[in-house]
């Protein structure tokens, strides 16, 4: 975030891709000319966005919502999930010392057959983990402690995490429009 004139401006760029907001639309046009300028291949301006790189944005004339529900959507729908999203207050995972207890002293596989049997009749835990911590990144950052929890098992998880990461993908299904508001 800066301020051009007087008007702030939120800039993003993600390798070749870029995205600006400001109130001020002579202000972006200078940006993107400006950005423009320093480019070998021709930059393209594809006006008021709704999506970026696995963004859903909704723009209004007094805030900006950035979430992640498409993206949300795909990787329910990929992991056969998206039917099962009933359940009230939800929360991303137990936070009691009970439960956290039995993360920390679950019996992990102790043989590569039990952690490929594990692998086959739950998901990929790893590819699970990425795909929260590619959520929170964007616009969950009320899981980031689910995630750094579960991330520290994915060489590996025991039965008991495989439940948690999927207990968290419940809790993301429930939320997936909630969002960050500039």
């Amino acid at each position: 975030q800066k301020t051009v004139n007087g008007e702030k401006v939120l800039f993003l760029r993600q390798v070749d891709n870029f995205a600006a907001a400001c109130r001020d639309t002579a202000i972006l046009d200078a940006i993107i000319k400006q950005v423009g300028a320093q480019l070998q291949v021709p930059l393209n301006d594809l006006g008021t966005l709704s999506k970026f790189n696995g963004l859903d944005i909704l723009q209004t004339r007094d805030y900006i919502k950035i979430y992640c529900e498409s993206f949300l959507d795909k990787v329910l729908k990929q992991h056969g999930w998206e039917e099962d999203t009933k359940q009230h207050n939800p929360i991303p995972m137990r936070n009691d010392t009970t439960y956290q207890a039995q993360l920390e002293s679950a019996t992990l596989p102790s043989t590569p057959e039990e952690q490929k049997q594990l692998h086959d009749e739950n998901f990929n835990y790893r590819q699970a983990i990425g795909e929260a911590i590619y959520a929170m990144t964007i616009a969950c950052p009320n899981i980031a402690f689910a995630v750094i929890k579960l991330s520290q098992y994915s060489a590996n998880p025991a039965k008991i995490h495989y439940q948690a990461v999927r207990h968290l993908f419940k809790f993301l299904a429930l939320t997936k429009s909630r969002a960050v508001y500039y």
